[in-house]
């Protein structure tokens, strides 16, 4: 029988490599495409976002600073603070001024949010200070006290500028914004200085988007918005870090100020904010995993089930398991064919190995009988003599014995029972029947010891295996030596073994001789007719036809002077 050979390109992975191939991999393409371009619109649609919001941010901001300068201008247009310094200049009454100027500061700043405190003096007298809180921060700062210790000799160094543009300054780290208050010949004679609330001027610059780090400079004055901030010029060594964010620039200019915003927001944050578009191209590609399995699951159940089935039903066939039938059979139409095909071939290999086995095992039992029909005529002769002898010595018993041992040897030759196969009890039977005639014979000359384990007697065994090589012993054996001892072993290891070792000794021919006796395989009659020893051989040759090559027959010498015959047979009932 031919081997399989592992050659060839397995049908499953074949498939598998398909699907990968002409499915996954366009799927795949598909997916990355689609979710370059996508990341593609969602970076542009970022980028406008950050601009839109930037740019929002910066005209609330710009809103917030032109009201600051809006209310600062109040305190020249509306002549309050000039009609009362121009009484004051008139009656000289303090109390009245100051009442006046505090009134209209508070009633003016007190609820403006981009302020935390209002100082006003006149340059006449600029150690008095005129000044309103802010309500929303009473008991967070002291405006006035801030102004005095820090801010009070900034100002009026920067106020002795004769115009009336707003000037922004810092001192002690807070942002004041000043402006001088001119009369009707444009000489100032009052400046009030404003003490910026920063949360509430740059509070929409807070409002950009993904925002991390923020700045702005504001004519010059730079104030931390966001995070750590963010320079007009990259800080050495912040390089690396930058790379990763969003940087933002924005410079706004108007005749009384210049804002610059440095900010960045955060690249990471903003990849990870995909639209639904992303999500749905996952949930694609989730979906499309099912339906990959489906399609492995519809090819494994009705392509590599049936195929596995048929190859395993072959491997079934080939270890002798003829008429092996697949069931139930495959779904698909092409492998329920062929599976049908299979089934019937099948059956036709059994029916046709069940008549050629009928047919071998007939030749065989015919094989056997004519082995069986073959005994010695020499020992015929030889038993008819001692017969004849004892008959003209004397009519007695002993004849009737000779007579009876002869009939069981006859009953064994002929096999009358019908049965090719003894227990071991029925073969020592025919055994003793052959040893009682010997003995007649020989007399003391032969001495027998048995040792048979007696548990042993119920195993079966062919007929007239033992017999031919306790024959062959005398003959060869005993016989030229006229005297000598035969010992009988039957016992079980692995194997049944049934042993006879009697005294002699064998030449180099002898050796040839048992060798091409026991290696004849039946087909040659010639060869037959020259060997001799025609019992050993048919021992030998019955053995190996009904139980195979490991049974059988072997002679050799195991000492000088001592040969041992060896009758190995499969045990067929379990010993105790």
């Amino acid at each position: 029988m031919a081997e399989r050979t592992g050659k060839g390109i397995s049908l499953k992975h074949g498939l598998i490599a398909l699907i990968g191939v002409c499915w996954v991999l366009p799927v795949l393409l598909i997916l990355t495409l689609s979710g370059y371009f996508i990341r593609n619109n969602l970076q542009s649609r970022i980028d406008d976002t950050i601009e839109t919001s930037v740019t929002n941010a910066m005209n609330m901001t710009k809103a917030s600073i032109d009201s600051a300068l809006a209310a600062s201008r109040a305190a020249s247009y509306d002549n309050v603070i000039q009609r009362a310094w121009s009484q004051y200049l008139e009656d000289s009454d303090g109390v009245a001024l100051y009442g006046s100027v505090t009134e209209y500061l508070s009633q003016q700043y007190s609820y403006d949010e981009n302020f935390r405190g209002v100082m006003l003096y006149f340059v006449k007298n600029p150690s008095t200070i005129y000044y309103a809180s802010n309500r929303s921060n009473m008991g967070k700062t002291d405006p006035i006290r801030n102004y005095r210790t820090y801010a009070y000799d900034m100002a009026r160094e920067i106020s002795k500028e004769t115009s009336t543009r707003v000037r922004f300054f810092e001192a002690n780290g807070v942002l004041y914004m000043l402006r001088n208050i001119v009369d009707s010949a444009f000489s100032p004679y009052a400046v009030i200085v404003m003490e910026c609330d920063e949360e509430a001027l740059f509070a929409p610059l807070d409002n950009i988007v993904w925002l991390t780090d923020a700045s702005v400079d504001l004519n010059g004055i730079l104030r931390v918005i966001a995070g750590e901030g963010v320079a007009s010029k990259p800080v050495e060594g912040t390089e690396t870090k930058a790379e990763t964010l969003y940087p933002i620039e924005r410079t706004l200019r108007t005749s009384d100020y210049t804002l610059s915003l440095y900010a960045r927001s955060d690249g990471a944050q903003i990849t990870s904010e995909l639209p639904s578009s992303m999500r749905f191209l996952v949930l694609v590609m989730l979906l499309a995993l099912p339906l990959l399995a489906f399609v492995i699951w519809a090819f494994y159940r009705y392509v590599t089930e049936p195929l596995a089935r048929l190859i395993d039903a072959a491997r079934h066939v080939k270890r002798g398991e003829r008429g092996y039938a697949i069931s139930p059979l495959p779904d698909s139409r092409e492998f329920r064919s062929l599976a049908e095909h299979f089934n019937s071939m099948s059956a036709e290999l059994k029916t046709q190995f069940e008549q050629s086995y009928e047919e071998q095992l007939a030749l065989q039992d015919a094989r056997v009988k004519a082995l069986q029909s073959q005994i010695s005529p020499h020992f015929l002769n030889n038993t008819l003599e001692i017969i004849n002898w004892e008959a003209r010595m004397a009519n007695n018993e002993k004849a009737c014995r000779m007579i009876e041992a002869l009939s069981t040897m006859l009953d064994a030759a002929m096999a009358r029972g019908g049965s090719s196969v003894v227990t071991i009890s029925e073969e020592l039977r025919y055994v003793d029947a052959y040893l009682y005639i010997l003995s007649e014979r020989y007399g003391e000359r032969l001495r027998v010891d048995k040792q048979i384990d007696e548990s042993l007697l119920d195993q079966m065994v062919p007929r007239l295996i033992l017999q031919p090589i306790v024959e062959n012993a005398m003959e060869h054996g005993i016989e030229k030596r006229a005297n000598g001892a035969i010992t009988l072993r039957i016992f079980a290891k692995k194997h049944l073994y049934l042993e006879v070792e009697n005294d002699g000794s064998m030449t180099q021919q002898d050796r040839e001789n048992i060798t091409r006796l026991l290696s004849w395989d039946g087909t040659s009659e010639e060869e037959e007719n020259k060997l001799g020893r025609i019992g050993i051989r048919n021992v030998n040759r019955r053995l190996k036809i009904l139980y195979g090559g490991e049974f059988g027959l072997t002679i050799e010498e195991i000492a000088p002077g001592c040969i041992l015959a060896r009758i190995t047979l499969p045990l067929t009932k379990p010993t105790a």
